[in-house]
This record gives C-alpha cells, structure tokens and sequence, in this order.
C-alpha cells in the first residue's frame, strides 16, 4: 500500500480537486496537473465573482484557502422539478 502523501495547498480545478505543494503556481500549470486543456482565458472565482487571468498569471496559494479554477462560465442552476 502507498504511504498517504498530504500537499499544502488544494485547487479546485472544474470541480476536480488537485494538490500542490508549491506557493505560486500559474493556471496554466493547474490545469495541466488536473489533465485540462489551456484555454486562453482561466477563470478564478473569489467570493462569487469571476476574475479573469492568462494562462501565464502568477497566483499566490495559501493553506486556508482553496483556489476556486473554471475554464468555462458557472452557469445557473436549472431547477428540474420545473422543467418537467
């Protein structure tokens, strides 16, 4: 059995979660450890706003914090109950 291995800081890229070790990491490198295409425009969501960053941006990553990565727009929840 592999020993566990713990990482300082967690990305949360598309949904999927990502550990990493590094301070500064750029989206473009998030994205490649979670196995997604670089889209020319990454979206970091902070406090329910999205901000716009290059693939090549530095991002600063804390261990309180997790790092909230789209590469496509949050769209709006559809309720299903309605729709039917």
């Amino acid at each position: 059995m592999k020993p566990h291995r713990e990482f300082r800081h967690i990305v949360d890229v598309d949904g999927m979660l990502i550990g990493v070790d590094a301070i500064t990491a750029t989206p473009a490198t998030l994205l490649a450890r979670a196995g997604i295409a670089t889209p020319s425009t990454v979206m970091m969501v902070v406090d329910d706003r999205e901000i716009a960053l290059a693939a090549d941006d530095a991002i600063t990553l804390t261990e309180t914090r997790v790092v909230f990565l789209r590469t496509s727009p949050i769209r709006a929840s559809v309720d299903l109950r309605r729709a039917a």
